[in-house]
């Protein structure tokens, strides 16, 4: 009785990310690391618990896992919702074997961590095979947590580094390059953040316009933009990823306007980067 009443709660609690009717912000299902970041992070529980039951997930919970949500503080609304969320029919199962040398997903690596493998094993597995994810921030943390050592998480950094070929990617805090200020203040540092994460973070958004034009051509889609979120939470500079033409300056234009809630590192507050979509999508 306790955990329906609880599932209810969830079900009925406002999720604030969804835009107009025409715009669609609902992510793809989460895997078991992203709950993890979810949960080490400043996201209500209310909230983690309502995304894992609007999204759903791709793994099956085993014992381990859920022992490690409690020991990082879920509670037991984030608990119940895990174990009811919905998992694609079409996913093959969290602990279905990778193939010998294919690069490591993110939950294949917290996988091997709960079950006890040395953080020097992983790292050899990690260097040898890549990986196939961005390692943000919050993942990094997350196997923090789970028990990764040091030359783990370097190992990660290493491995996404190669595997996006930009010598300029840095998956920790680090200054930004823009010059001290003349009165010697030191600039904000940064953090990157991958986009699913910021969305939990979203105070208010301004729903873009679906251009009339875009609608008469019948044009729908995602606009990616690369975001810098300043440290009062509002955004500051955005650039074009990809979209279509006639969607990109209703995107722009709107969400120049939406407000974060600000983010801190270490009781400083740091600049974030990362990357928000806006999906259009013609109901009629």
């Amino acid at each position: 009785m306790r955990c329906a009443s609880i599932l209810a709660a969830l079900l009925l609690f406002p999720s604030g990310l969804g835009l107009a009717q025409s715009v669609s912000m609902k992510g793809d299902s989460l895997d078991k690391v992203q709950v993890l970041a979810l949960v080490l992070g400043d996201v209500p529980s209310s909230r983690v618990a309502t995304l894992v039951v609007e999204r759903g997930i791709v793994f099956q919970p085993q014992k381990a896992y859920l022992d490690l949500l409690k020991k990082v503080g879920a509670d037991d609304g984030v608990i119940t919702a895990v174990n009811v969320a919905q998992r694609p029919p079409d996913h093959p199962g969290a602990d279905a074997a990778p193939a010998r040398d294919a690069p490591l997903d993110r939950d294949e690596i917290l996988n091997l961590l709960l079950t006890g493998m040395e953080s020097d094993v992983l790292t050899q597995l990690i260097t040898s095979r890549g990986i196939d994810f961005e390692p943000y921030d919050e993942y990094l943390h997350a196997y923090q947590v789970a028990g990764a050592k040091p030359d783990l998480v370097g190992a990660l950094r290493q491995a996404g580094q190669s595997k996006l070929g930009a010598s300029t990617m840095n998956m920790t805090a680090h200054e930004d390059k823009h010059p001290k200020s003349a009165e010697g203040v030191p600039p904000a540092k940064i953090v990157r953040m991958s986009g699913e994460m910021e969305a939990t973070r979203l105070i208010s958004q301004a729903p873009p316009e679906y251009p009339q034009i875009a609608r008469n051509a019948r044009v729908q889609g995602t606009v990616r933009l690369a975001a810098m979120i300043g440290i009062d939470g509002s955004v500051e500079e955005l650039e074009v990823i990809s979209g279509h033409a006639l969607l990109i300056k209703s995107s722009i234009d709107a969400v120049s306007k939406w407000k974060y809630q600000p983010f801190q590192l270490n009781g400083a507050p740091v600049e974030v980067q990362t990357e928000i979509d806006v999906k259009y999508v013609l109901v009629n």
